[in-house]
Formats: structure tokens, C-alpha cells, sequence
């Protein structure tokens, strides 16, 4: 874990709100001069506390309505197992996340899809992997909400 302090804190709360403000802008938020800002968000980034800049697409302006998640059940734990399944599920680019689980199932998949028929090519894939022992889906009713990371009581 990095050692933050509260300017830290309050400059990651600033750009989780509005990556795009200008040093300037940011400074006059946190109080701090814009120098100060530029420094603090390179060291930010080279201890990989900030790992990127990305712009939040509306995935229904670019026709992908649909978030299902998938539970999938692995026939074998063997790391050459679970390493390609992983190393397969990287390759697919509507897969958008993905989260090793512990408990009955192995791994929840996050997909965003255009349509009912591109989700079954999908699934079917998946059923198709020599590793996949089971597959439960769950359509999601809008889309999933995301929140900043809550930076409170860090300190």
C-alpha cells in the first residue's frame, strides 16, 4: 500500500470526480499550487497508486445494451487450467471485467453485448472451452452503477 497523505487523498478524490481539469484547476480545488499538482500526480502514477486515464463510454451510445454476468465453474484448479482459461478470457473483448472467486463457482465474468444473438455466440463459446464444467448467466436490468473508490478514512 502506498503512503498517502491527505493531499494525496484529496487530489485522487478530485480526478476520480474529473480526470480532464486542468493542474490549474485541480490546485485551486486542493489548495495546492499547480507545481505542486503535476508532482504529486507523477509520483501518483509512478507508484502506480493511478494506473491510467480513460474516458467512461456510455455503452448504449455505441449499441452494447445488454451486461450479463456469468458464474463459470472450472473442470480442474491446476494453474495450467486456470491460466488458460484466463489467458483466453483476455482475449475476448466483451469481457470488460473479471473476478477469480472463491466458494462454489471459479470465476464471474462481466460481458457487454449488442443483442440476444451476439450473448448466445458468446456463451456457446464459453461452453465450448475444454475447461468450463458449468456456466450461469444473469442479465442485468439496465446498467451496473459505479461509484468513485470511497478514499474516506484512509488516513
Amino acid at each position: 500500500m502506498a503512503d498517502l497523505d491527505e493531499t494525496d487523498i484529496a487530489l485522487l478524490r478530485v480526478l476520480q470526480a474529473d480526470a480532464q481539469l486542468s493542474n490549474e484547476e485541480i490546485g485551486k480545488r486542493i489548495h495546492k499550487s499547480h507545481s505542486v499538482v503535476s508532482r504529486r500526480i507523477g509520483e501518483l502514477m509512478k507508484s502506480k497508486v493511478i494506473t491510467g486515464t480513460r474516458a467512461v463510454i456510455d455503452p448504449d451510445k455505441v449499441g452494447l445494451v445488454t451486461t450479463i454476468y456469468k458464474l463459470v465453474r472450472l473442470s480442474d484448479h491446476k494453474l495450467e487450467v486456470t491460466g488458460a482459461f484466463e489467458r483466453e478470457i483476455d482475449t475476448w473483448p466483451n469481457v470488460i471485467e473479471w473476478s477469480r472467486l472463491e466458494g462454489d463457482w471459479d470465476y464471474m465474468l462481466k460481458f457487454l453485448v449488442r443483442d440476444t444473438p451476439q450473448h448466445d455466440r458468446l456463451h456457446n463459446a464459453l461452453l465450448r472451452l475444454p475447461m468450463i464444467l458449468q456456466v450461469r448467466g444473469m442479465r442485468v436490468h439496465g446498467h451496473p452503477r459505479t461509484k468513485p473508490l470511497p478514499l474516506d478514512g484512509l488516513l
